[in-house]
């Protein structure tokens, strides 16, 4: 084979590869399951979502609770683990503003008698794992409350999503948990506002 045509396939394969990767990150993204459901939906264009924290009471660990995932890492580890957590909840709720226009959204508690609270729990996180040979997609499980001005309970949904380390040109991306899980939370984020667009009536 001549080293043009080589050429050409590599570029085809390259292409395909960077083409597969942003369907991936641009695709439809976790499909939501309902747990409850206001019907008629009481949600509009001028409907304010505040969208709050994430919750991870009672998070398991892959198939461990948190602190005994925790109990087994260094100090420096577990800080790293509370840093990534705290960067999903960031990418989570950024992703949501950003995405959800057309919608009021911000990011933070709602003030009295407030708007629409969003309020994310996640309770399982897979983390991943990429050693070359072996490559675990990083997963998290999440449940999304949306709660009236008077606490209660409007809508209700859950879903998960995955995201394993990938390659471009036999180059791995997304190594670090870190780097999966961030990932995660914009496709949750991305999800989430599709879904409150979908009960407001909001293209």
């Amino acid at each position: 084979m001549s080293s043009k045509v080589k050429s050409f396939f590599r570029a085809v394969s390259v292409s395909a590869a960077l083409l597969l990767g942003a369907a991936t990150v641009s695709g439809c993204g976790p499909a939501w399951t309902v747990v409850r459901q206001a019907q008629p939906s009481p949600f509009n264009a001028q409907s304010a979502f505040a969208v709050e924290p994430i919750a991870y009471e009672g998070l398991k660990v892959g198939d461990k609770n948190e602190a005994d995932y925790l109990a087994e890492k260094k100090p420096e580890q577990v800080e790293a683990w509370r840093a990534d957590l705290g960067k999903l909840n960031q990418a989570f709720a950024d992703t949501l503003v950003k995405e959800g226009k057309g919608l009021q959204v911000t990011a933070g508690a709602a003030a009295a008698p407030g708007p629409y609270s969003v309020k994310p729990m996640v309770s399982f996180i897979e983390p991943g794992v990429w050693a070359a040979v072996v490559n675990i997609p990083s997963e998290v499980r999440m449940t999304l409350r949306i709660v009236d001005g008077q606490g209660t309970v409007v809508d209700e949904v859950s879903t998960s999503v995955k995201y394993a380390t990938q390659s471009i040109m036999g180059v791995p991306v997304n190594v670090s948990v870190t780097e999966r899980l961030n990932e995660c939370g914009k496709r949750l984020g991305e999800s989430a506002a599709q879904y409150l667009k979908v009960r407001a009536s909001v293209k």
